[in-house]
């Protein structure tokens, strides 16, 4: 009969990795938590047709991978004349060359589309869309704890990620098929790379890291045009540690995805792309009502929803935070 191991020797075990034990029993806590909320009624929470931005990737998606042409729905006028088409009930005035977004994000869920058969705009469903966010909202919720981990410490991580776990904000919002949620990953992997910059000394691995961190600042404004804030972010992160070249290779980093977005604009239509982004640039976005919505209107999709009680709270943390840090 075998003896039982010796108690000291499993006391000595778990002493040595019960630190990696504890994270690891938290990350799968995590894991469960995030997705089990985000799964729960993905396909009719936020109600189908909040926004149809939804859909709009998708298209752009399909159309470029199957006529080699970007393709999807737009209100603006400066198109031109283009006729409307009803799809589930919906009419959409489809535009092409399409300029609204830049076409990284549209080419990802495009590819996703057709891989799930859906290779005609009328074939695509919003439901299944959003099931590959909600497996994107909860990886984000282990990369948060991750920074957060690595930056402060394991209580200051827990706390961040059971309550971007649990806040209705952001369980709601990360499972529509948006670009601002592929944002929210492209951000916390940056500053995890980052932070591993910093620390790591081999130079091997040092130039994948910033190699990688590279090829992110490009492809943030490829996503769409608001992604320029990561490697702008990253640029002032290297310039405040005096680390000047890895700084001006964020900056490059921004020029190359913009000569792309414009080689892409100028190749299928110049003239109309530059009216286009003259437009953009001047969407009253910085009127005073644009900026008291921040303050007052919970806003996930283009219905305002009920007020969520964590944007007040998050008001009050940056204020009080910036008087203590």
């Amino acid at each position: 009969m075998k003896s039982l191991p010796n108690t000291k020797v499993v006391a000595n075990f778990f002493q040595r990795y019960s630190k990696s034990i504890v994270l690891i029993i938290t990350i799968f806590g995590l894991i469960i938590l995030s997705h089990s909320l985000r799964y729960n009624l993905f396909y009719a929470i936020p109600p189908q047709g909040s926004t149809w931005d939804e859909v709009k990737y998708a298209f752009n998606g399909i159309s470029l991978i199957n006529n080699k042409v970007p393709e999807s729905w737009s209100y603006y006028k400066r198109y031109g004349n283009f006729p409307t088409k009803k799809i589930r009930g919906v009419n959409f005035r489809f535009v092409k060359p399409y300029f609204d977004d830049t076409p990284l994000f549209g080419l990802i869920m495009g590819s996703y589309s057709l891989l799930r058969g859906m290779n005609t705009f009328e074939k695509v469903k919003i439901d299944v869309l959003r099931w590959p966010m909600v497996k994107l909202g909860t990886i984000n919720v282990i990369l948060l704890f991750i920074i957060v981990y690595l930056s402060i410490g394991f209580w200051e991580a827990l706390i961040a990620s059971l309550i971007y776990s649990t806040a209705p904000t952001f369980v709601i919002s990360s499972r529509m098929p948006l670009a601002e949620n592929i944002f929210v990953t492209m951000s916390l992997i940056s500053l995890i790379l980052f932070w591993l910059v910093n620390k790591i000394k081999r130079s091997k691995i040092k130039t994948l890291l910033i190699f990688s961190l590279f090829l992110l600042g490009t492809a943030a404004p490829l996503i769409k045009q608001t992604g320029i804030f990561i490697p702008v972010a990253l640029a002032f992160l290297f310039f405040s540690l005096k680390d000047f070249k890895n700084s001006f290779l964020m900056v490059m980093s921004l020029i190359l995805s913009q000569a792309i977005w414009f080689s892409y604009g100028c190749y299928y239509n110049c003239q109309l792309f530059l009216d286009l982004q003259s437009l953009f640039s001047g969407r009253k976005l910085l009127y005073p009502v644009n900026i008291l919505r921040l303050f007052d209107t919970f806003r996930i999709a283009e219905k305002p929803m009920q007020m969520d009680g964590w944007l007040i709270w998050g008001w009050i943390s940056i204020i009080f935070l910036s008087f203590i840090t």
